[in-house]
């Protein structure tokens, strides 16, 4: 019995995904937010479901209220309600007003007459009848009339539309003989749709996702409400934004239904879509960020910069005039990562490389590439080297891999080997750079084997690809769980992901935004934390590419999402301090330098010019070289403040025991606009710097900690 009960708990395990370390279950989606549940209603359609699905390329559809369907509508038909009107002469004409065009009620005499208990504005009427001669129907406002027109023979059994009424009171039937009236019905204001959102009790809703394109949509409204009656305005929503939009509401309110409403056009056939919508509470889809733990490392081993050989030069660095090239950018990190393109190695995966062979006989795919030479030179320069495996379906085809696993076993050993245990110029290695396209089986399977591979001979740390835990149904393709699995996990050092601080505004424009906006992907690496803790217990997190796009250098940045010189260097700066403070192991600049052609998205990233403008200073390089020269060997230790008016981090040495504290203003404009703030600060201060400009704030000493003039630039606090 004993053999049976250990293959019982093995299959229970593997199909289970269970996770030995915590006793947890594998979960796929552990780093995502889920939104509030709803019960969802809507006004008319189909597919409700695609709603709340999670998938941005599914979505509900309304029926089209025009030209008939509105008719059956209580919201929309005005003689649906008794209330609204009444009708001379008395009798049971009601199978005629009630929704349904295949019932009737006789019009005996051939005269009706209806009258509204208020002057209204009737954008359309609908009338089916079945009559032997032709009725003439009449709107009066006052006992004057306003519109007539006549319905023939010709259109018996149809439903005959109307359209522009005006402001009437009265409307009377009239015909020689009696006649059939199937329906009557009336618009009084345009179409709408709606979508109902019902939490089932009252919740703190802070959050709007939504992907709402629509077509020939007037408006769309968010409303909320308490008890069904008393509703609340929250936002509007764009009905042309195209993207998903993630829509913080300026305060948080208490709600347990939240509406949206469409307002159609008076076109027939004009629908309303919803593609998705998500409520959350104030922190959205990132959630609510951890409490910030102490760093292991020290900022000059956290800030790295993303580089290429021969450092934009096309070159080899050793070539390079003294103080370009590594030397250069040595003075603003000691990391550098490499994008080391696969495709310069070797020309299929089937081919065999040894890299001890570089200085005779280059590699496979370039005869005269030897990475040792340039690596060296980067080393010796001062940095400590991380590789980032590149390859793609643009430049390595997933389909050249035939026997991926032993092929990127095989890679992946001649490598380490070389790169690491013999040289010791390599100290990370990440299998692929932002390989979104390729097969996620293939993918899969060369990250096992590399890292075996890797594994076998070094001691190097590991990680995949950069990749997210936000976004299940993400444009790019980069979902965690698409590419990690059980399985992979155990061979990796950590996760990576690539941050940027660009979003869509409410009118689906693609903005850069202030690092501590509630939209900034910044805090997406709290649901990359999330995963981690729970699959992948004790290993970390790494942002190995983060960045703003701005002008400087002589070079302007004139694409959407582009800021100004100063943004880019305090922007940088603060982005940087909140990913440390939520516990990035390693954090990379993308990029060194702008790329020489034209000005789009990643292009004018840079911390200085291009070739092209002799790679002329950015301030961001400026305020990040500060800060190496500074709090090189500091670590972060702790939040001080972390609100609207105030970010500030505790930062210590753990060599001499030196504390100071950066701090600044999260500012979306006017950076450089000065405010008195308070900091739970209680000694004396050192010194100040700024760490871009030369104006020093003003301080005072209080009972309540230190009152502080503060600006959206960064400053360095000396204790």
């Amino acid at each position: 019995m004993v053999p049976i009960k250990r293959l019982f708990i093995l299959f229970v395990f593997s199909i289970g995904g269970f996770n030995t370390i915590t006793g947890q279950q594998w979960n796929p989606d552990a780093g995502l937010v889920r939104p509030y549940q709803a019960q969802v209603t809507v006004s008319s359609g189909t597919h409700v479901q695609y709603i709340t699905d999670g998938n941005y390329a599914t979505f509900w559809q309304s029926e089209n209220p025009l030209p008939s369907a509105y008719i059956r509508r209580t919201d929309l038909n005005l003689f649906l309600n008794n209330k609204n009107f009444s009708i001379h002469p008395q009798g049971d004409f009601h199978q005629g007003f009630d929704g349904n065009t295949d019932t009737k009620t006789v019009v005996s005499k051939g005269t009706l007459e209806i009258n509204l208990r208020k002057t209204t504005d009737i954008l359309r009427l609908s009338i089916k009848l079945n009559s032997a001669d032709t009725v003439f129907i009449t709107c009066y406002r006052k006992k004057e009339r306003v519109k007539s027109f006549k319905i023939a023979t010709s259109r018996n059994y149809q439903v005959t539309g109307i359209g522009s009424v005006g402001v009437i009171d009265r409307i009377t039937l009239h015909s020689n003989s009696s006649f059939d009236l199937f329906e009557m019905a009336a618009l009084a204001h345009n179409p709408s749709e709606w979508v109902l959102f019902d939490f089932g009790r009252p919740r703190k809703v802070g959050w709007i996702r939504s992907r709402h394109l629509n077509k020939g949509v007037l408006s769309i409204q968010v409303i909320a409400s308490l008890d069904g009656k008393k509703w609340q305005h929250l936002l509007n929503l764009s009905p042309q934004a195209v993207p998903v939009l993630n829509l913080p509401l300026k305060h948080r309110i208490n709600a347990r239904f939240v509406k949206v409403v469409f307002q159609l056009s008076l076109a027939n056939y004009q629908k309303a879509t919803l593609w998705e919508m998500e409520i959350y509470d104030r922190y959205g889809p990132y959630g609510k960020p951890y409490h910030a733990d102490p760093s292991v490392n020290t900022w000059e081993e956290t800030f790295g910069v993303n580089t290429i050989w021969g450092w934009g030069y096309s070159v080899y660095s050793d070539r390079l005039p003294k103080g370009t090239g590594p030397q250069r950018f040595t003075q603003v990190a000691k990391l550098a990562r490499s994008y080391h393109n696969i495709s310069w190695d070797i020309n299929t995966p089937s081919d065999t490389v040894d890299f001890d062979k570089m200085k005779t006989e280059g590699t496979p795919a370039k005869n005269w590439l030897n990475w040792d030479r340039e690596y060296g030179c980067w080393k010796k320069n001062g940095f400590s080297l991380d590789a980032t495996i590149l390859f793609n379906n643009k430049n390595f085809p997933d389909t050249l891999w035939h026997d991926s696993y032993h092929q990127a076993f095989r890679y992946g050993k001649a490598y380490a080997s070389h790169f690491v245990s013999k040289k010791h110029l390599i100290g990370m290695i990440e299998v692929g750079n932002e390989p979104w396209t390729y097969s996620h089986k293939v993918y899969a399977s060369v990250l096992e084997g590399m890292s075996r591979g890797i594994q076998t001979v070094s001691k190097a740390q590991i990680l995949p690809c950069a990749l997210q835990a936000t976004e299940k149904w993400s444009a790019n393709h980069n979902y965690v769980s698409d590419f990690i699995s059980r399985k992979t996990a155990p061979f990796l050092s950590g996760l990576n992901t690539h941050i940027y601080p660009y979003v869509f505004n409410a009118r689906g424009q693609w903005i850069a935004v202030n690092p501590e906006d509630r939209r900034s992907k910044v805090w997406s690496l709290i649901n990359l934390q999330r995963f981690v803790q729970h699959n992948m217990p004790g290993k970390k997190v790494y942002v190995t590419e983060f960045g703003y796009d701005s002008n400087g250098g002589d070079e302007p940045c004139t694409h959407p999402g582009c800021v100004s010189e100063l943004e880019q260097a305090i922007y940088g700066v603060r982005m940087a301090m909140i990913l440390w403070r939520l516990g990035a192991e390693k954090m990379y600049w993308y990029y060194f330098a702008n790329v020489d052609y034209d000005s789009f998205l990643h292009n004018r990233s840079g911390l200085t010019a291009s070739y092209q403008n002799k790679f002329q200073k950015k301030r961001s390089f400026d305020a990040f070289r500060l800060l190496q020269n500074k709090i090189g060997g500091f670590r972060f230790e702790k939040v001080l403040t972390e609100n609207s008016k105030s970010y500030a981090y505790l930062l210590l040495n753990p060599k001499t025991g030196k504390r100071a504290v950066i701090a600044w203003r999260p500012t979306r404009k006017n950076h450089e606009r000065w405010q008195w703030v308070t900091l739970p600060l209680y000694q004396k201060i050192k010194g100040l710097v700024p760490i871009t400009g030369t104006k020093i704030p003003k301080t005072v000493d209080i009972s309540q900690g230190l009152r502080i003039q503060l600006s959206g630039i960064p400053v360095l606090i000396w204790l």
